[in-house]
């Protein structure tokens, strides 16, 4: 979906306009797809609602750009309005944010400068940065006059960026137990899984075949520290058949099970590298994989336990 979407989007900004009505029609066969959820196109361990939801985002966005640049401006705003409302109707802050600039462009297109002002503010400082400054800025002015009130706009929007951020880090998908498991230590006796319940734990995973992972130990040493001084602690799961490629020894535990493949099931580990946050329950409440795991994001999985520390009994 992700080489599809950009697909689109190049294609919405490059075609001549003769063009437009049939990538148009194109857009709309894949929305109608993504619209009655079609399973086929679900990654394994998707969220099936978050997936669909932004995949629906992101080509509402490349077909109202289409219409716009076709020079339909009701059809854009219709669709430019509901790529915002799948992309962040949830208060995220994750994810695609140059439907805004295209919010943008239409807003200004249309004279209505103060919502052109704010979809480019929305633009600017969710991802596209100083890219939509000269247009962020020419809004402004044709809106108030001048250029007085935009740094604290941007300061105000950054803060609720944060906010929303730090909701997003700490809603969670669900919770399951934490799966059973008793795997050979890399120096040590076997852990089993029994052992490490409660206390705060996350569970590094990663392998062989991940991008990014050669460094990726290392950048957990931070983390392993902030853990211990909560009473928590990092236990690290290599899922290579060969335990020296787990790297130099580390100053937390380090899992060498004998089946890989048994165990990346057991955890569930679709996506490596792979961080989970258990509860001092023993239950799995966070999930942190593939890029958004790279690097470790330390921040928001301390963020996570102390949050736990407070709301779990």
């Amino acid at each position: 979906m992700d080489s599809l979407s950009r697909s689109f989007t190049t294609r919405a900004d490059t075609l001549p306009a003769p063009a437009l009505p049939e990538l148009e029609l194109e857009i709309r066969d894949w929305l109608a797809r993504l619209q009655y959820e079609d399973q086929r196109l679900l990654p394994p361990g998707g969220d099936k609602k978050a997936w669909f939801r932004a995949w629906r985002g992101r080509l509402y966005d490349a077909l109202g750009w289409a219409a716009f640049r076709g020079g339909d401006y009701r059809e854009a705003e219709a669709a430019l309005v509901s790529a915002r409302d799948e992309i962040h109707s949830w208060g995220t802050t994750a994810g695609y944010a140059r439907h805004f600039y295209h919010l943008g462009r239409l807003y200004a297109a249309r004279g209505r400068w103060r919502q052109a002002a704010e979809a480019y503010l929305d633009a600017e400082t969710r991802g596209l940065g100083s890219s939509a400054t000269p247009e962020l800025e020419t809004a402004w002015r044709r809106a108030f006059g001048s250029l007085a009130g935009l740094d604290a706009a941007r300061d105000r929007e950054r803060a609720r960026i944060e906010d929303e951020r730090r909701q997003e880090v700490l809603a969670g998908r669900g919770s399951r137990p934490l799966p059973p498991f008793t795997w050979p230590r890399r120096t040590g006796p076997p852990l089993a899984s029994a052992t490490l319940v409660g206390s705060p734990l996350v569970i590094a995973t990663w392998g062989p075949d991940c991008a990014g992972c050669a460094a990726w130990p290392a950048g957990l040493e931070e983390l392993a520290t902030a853990l211990r001084a909560r009473g928590g602690s990092l236990v690290g799961v290599w899922l290579g058949a060969d335990p020296a490629g787990a790297g130099p020894p580390r100053p937390w535990i380090v899992l060498v099970p004998s089946d890989p493949a048994v165990a990346r099931a057991t955890l569930g580990a679709d996506s490596l590298p792979l961080l989970l946050v258990v509860d001092a329950g023993g239950r799995i409440r966070y999930r942190h994989a593939g890029r958004a795991a790279t690097p470790p994001p330390t921040r928001d999985i301390l963020l996570q336990i102390d949050h736990l520390s407070r709301t779990t009994r």
